[in-house]
Parts: structure tokens; C-alpha cells; sequence
């Protein structure tokens, strides 16, 4: 085909700042058609991006024939239906992390894309970021020594106010682990394969029992999960929703011991120390600032960490192109059902104050 003709589902701030934006320079992508709930904003990001059909009901997007693929920005609960739907209709399909609230659900959407033969996708935003694709590059080629132990983590202090949030409703989520957590997992799987066990502790500091819609049993948010490998290294997950973040707004690490290599990783996205900080030292020798080599980046700004979405073939551009060429992408739903058999095992876990075992 010509072009890729796309339609939304979803208008909020990411909806725009990692779809919409990142596609619009995109010379076969065509967004046709969104859905919002906010009427007054879809006004708005229609005319601003050119979209020619507004609807408040994701059915209504469906039933018109004049889309080849769905982006699903939705909240998690949503995602099921919403998909199946697309599947349906033999619509190639993003979908946000984390495509379901259950493995089970997700396999079941996993299967549903299979049948239809469609492109699918979901956004696991940040195993794209160039730095990890070269630490990524170094693992595989045996340049850092074999891993040992790994410590990943995404801190953020975006939901520290007791106020109403999808993504602190347990109808609609299960919280800060899947929301962030669902990140870490997939990277812990891009550099190191599937967990065989999990050992979580989910807590929840911030008390929103008197936030009306949140009544009831509190979901996390913030989370320590132990990933086990056979044969392979100890990874330890830590995210927050509810951490005072100062001036950094957000902020990744990854620290990883090997036998010949240490190496710590932290990217904060605000502030005065904002953008990537990567030392390594090798055996006894001194720490030392790793640069990650500029061919990374492609044509992209590596003082923006948001710019390689925008011009190399990578997240929603890759799903783009993939769709347009009849190939498979990657995360595909069965790397993100895969993620949520690790969600599930965290929670239940935590719950029952046991190691899960995932093989």
C-alpha cells in the first residue's frame, strides 16, 4: 500500500508527545481518524495534526472503513476489547504497555493477532533508547564478562498527591508495577531473556481510601521484584510512582555486575544533571565515562531522548513500517504477554509472600 491510514483511540498527553508528534513527519503515515472522551481537546489535536473524523465512541471509530491500523492509548482495562475488535477487522495493532491486566487476556489477544495475520505491537517505549541497544550489543558479543547481578529501576513522583488516577484504580490497573514495572521487565528480557522465578513486595505508600473511585483494595505504587534465572543472573526491579524526585522528574537505572565488568546507568529526563550518565570500570581499573558511539543515534539530537522516535525507524515508525511491508514487529504481543506473566507472578507473590515459579 501507498500510505498507512490510522486511527487513535486516545488523547491524552502521551497519546500526542510519543504518537502523533513522532508521525507526522512519517511520508506514509496518515492518521484519519481519533477517539476522546474530551471533545473540546480532540477539536484541538484534530485540527493541529490534520485528522479528518472525531469520535467519542471507539465502536463507532471501528464500524468506518477507511483505517488500516489502530493505535491503542487507552487505559489498561480498555485494551482487550478494543484490540480483539481490531483483530476482528484484520487491523494491523499498537497497543500501550501493558497490552492486558491478565496473561491470560493477553495470550488471548496474542492468539486473535495470529489468527488474523496481522501486524502487532506494543509500546515498550524505552529498549529503543540507544544506550541500552549498546549495552545491549556489548552483552551479546561477551565485551562486559558474564552478567552476574543487574539492578533495573524507573523512579518517578508523579502520583505522590491522594487524587483520583486511572492508574491507581484496581478496576482498571494493576498499578505502578505493571505501569512502569512492565518497562524494566522487558528490558530484563531484552538483556537477559525470561525470568524462571519472581519474588515480589508491592507496596503502597500514598493512603487514596478517601479518594472517591479508589475505594477498596489499594493497588502499588512502588515495587521490589527479584527476577531469577537458571544459569544466569540475579535482576533486581525497583520502581516508584511515589518518590521525591527533585528537579529530575523521572529517572532509569540499570547497574550490572559482571565477572569482569562494573557498570552503572543512570538517564534522569529533567533537571540540572538531565540526559545520560554511564560509567564502567574494568576489574581494578579506574571508573571511566563509557560514550555510546554516535552511529546509535542515527540522525536523531543525543540530547534528546525523545528525537530518535521522531527519525529513525523505532517505535511507533517501526510498527509503521512493518505494517506497511507486511513483516512482523517487535515487541510483538507475545513478548508482552510474556511481560505479564511476570506482572501476574509479582503480584501474586506479594500477596502470598512466595517465589513464583515461571518454568
Amino acid at each position: 500500500m501507498d500510505h498507512l491510514s490510522i486511527g487513535i483511540v486516545g488523547s491524552s498527553f502521551w497519546a500526542e508527545f510519543a504518537y502523533l508528534q513522532r508521525l507526522t513527519d512519517h511520508p506514509r503515515a496518515k492518521f484519519v481518524a481519533l477517539c476522546a472522551r474530551d471533545q473540546q481537546r480532540a477539536q484541538s489535536i484534530a485540527g493541529k495534526y490534520g485528522i479528518s473524523r472525531i469520535e467519542a465512541d471507539w465502536r463507532r471509530l471501528l464500524d468506518k472503513h477507511d483505517l488500516d491500523a489502530l493505535i491503542v492509548v487507552a487505559p489498561d482495562d480498555l485494551h482487550k476489547e478494543i484490540v480483539l475488535s481490531a483483530c476482528e477487522r484484520k487491523l494491523a495493532v499498537l497497543c500501550e504497555k501493558p497490552l492486558a491486566n491478565s496473561a491470560t487476556d493477553a495470550w488471548t489477544m496474542q492468539r486473535a493477532a495470529a489468527q488474523a495475520g496481522i501486524t502487532n505491537m506494543v509500546m515498550f517505549t524505552w529498549r529503543w533508547q540507544p544506550h541500552f541497544v549498546f549495552l545491549n550489543d556489548l552483552l551479546k558479543r561477551g565485551e562486559l564478562g558474564r552478567p552476574l547481578r543487574a539492578q533495573l529501576g524507573f523512579l518517578a513522583g508523579y502520583l505522590r498527591t491522594p487524587e483520583y488516577s486511572w492508574r491507581m484504580d484496581p478496576r482498571r490497573s494493576n498499578g505502578n508495577f505493571a505501569d512502569l514495572g512492565s518497562h524494566m521487565i522487558d528490558l530484563a528480557r531484552f538483556f537477559f531473556g525470561d525470568p524462571s522465578s519472581v519474588t515480589a513486595q508491592l507496596g503502597t505508600a500514598i493512603d487514596r481510601s478517601r479518594v472517591s473511585g479508589l475505594e477498596g483494595v489499594p493497588v502499588n505504587d512502588n515495587a521490589r521484584a527479584l527476577l531469577g534465572y537458571e544459569d544466569g543472573p540475579q535482576v533486581f526491579i525497583e520502581t516508584s510512582c511515589v518518590t521525591p524526585m527533585g528537579d529530575r522528574f523521572m529517572t532509569q537505572i540499570f547497574r550490572l555486575e559482571t565477572t569482569t565488568t562494573s557498570l552503572a546507568l543512570d538517564y534522569h529526563f529533567a533537571g540540572n544533571e538531565q540526559g545520560l550518565h554511564l560509567r564502567i570500570a574494568d576489574g581494578d581499573a579506574p571508573w571511566r565515562t563509557l560514550e555510546v558511539p554516535r552511529g546509535y543515534y542515527g540522525r536523531s539530537d543525543a540530547h534528546d531522548f525523545m528525537d530518535i522516535y521522531g527519525n529513525e525507524s523505532v517505535g511507533a515508525r517501526h510498527f509503521v513500517d512493518c505494517a506497511l511491508e507486511g513483516r512482523l514487529a517487535s515487541p510483538d504481543f507475545g513478548d508482552a504477554a510474556r511481560v505479564q506473566e511476570v506482572v501476574d507472578a509479582a503480584l501474586r507473590s506479594s500477596v502470598e509472600q512466595v517465589t513464583v515459579d515461571l518454568i
